[in-house]
């Protein structure tokens, strides 16, 4: 249940076992590097199960980052705007809910996107063997190592629109 169906049915909060917990000692900062190590892992499998292991967590972490993001520096409207107006981020959202929840019940495409294995002749598929990973959606084709770099790409690129660095180097400047 939501917080908002919460609130509006005044359902007490959900009390925590502990004042402190684990996935709570870090801050957007750390999601951002959860998301980078899934894509390197992405980049480097070449067994199939791990290609398609490693692309279900990078794009589901990729999405969830969203929420992770601080409202005083990333005003929400700015976030759903970028979430919006990229292809990629919009595929990132329904390959992210398609594989957390078995299928979609809204689409930020317009419909279900397809996953799917595309044969490749001579061997001459990105991961090792006959076939790339793809995403079917709205008549296009896309390449699902293709989508995850260019959704990194679209992040990084937020993030520097709103002029807050995202690499330890950058960080050491004091801004946050």
């Amino acid at each position: 249940m939501s917080v908002q169906k919460r609130q509006s049915k005044k359902i007490p909060p959900i009390r925590p076992e502990l004042p402190w917990s684990w996935h709570r000692s870090h801050d957007w900062r750390s999601q951002w590097e959860i998301v980078l190590r899934w894509h390197k892992r992405v980049e480097g499998a070449r067994a199939r199960e791990d290609v398609a292991d490693f692309l279900y967590a990078f794009f589901q972490n990729c999405y969830v980052l969203r929420d992770w993001l601080p409202s005083d520096i990333f005003p929400p409207a700015d976030v759903r705007m970028f979430l919006k107006k990229h292809i990629e981020m919009r595929l990132c959202r329904d390959i992210a809910n398609m594989t957390k929840h078995g299928r979609l019940s809204q689409s930020a495409t317009g419909s279900e996107p397809s996953l799917a294995r595309e044969y490749q002749p001579r061997r001459r598929g990105r991961f090792g063997d006959d076939a790339d990973f793809v995403v079917l959606s709205g008549g296009d084709t896309y390449d699902l190592r293709d989508i995850s770099a260019r959704c990194i790409n679209a992040w990084r690129h937020f993030f520097s629109q709103h002029e807050v660095p995202t690499s330890p180097q950058q960080s050491d400047t004091g801004a946050r």
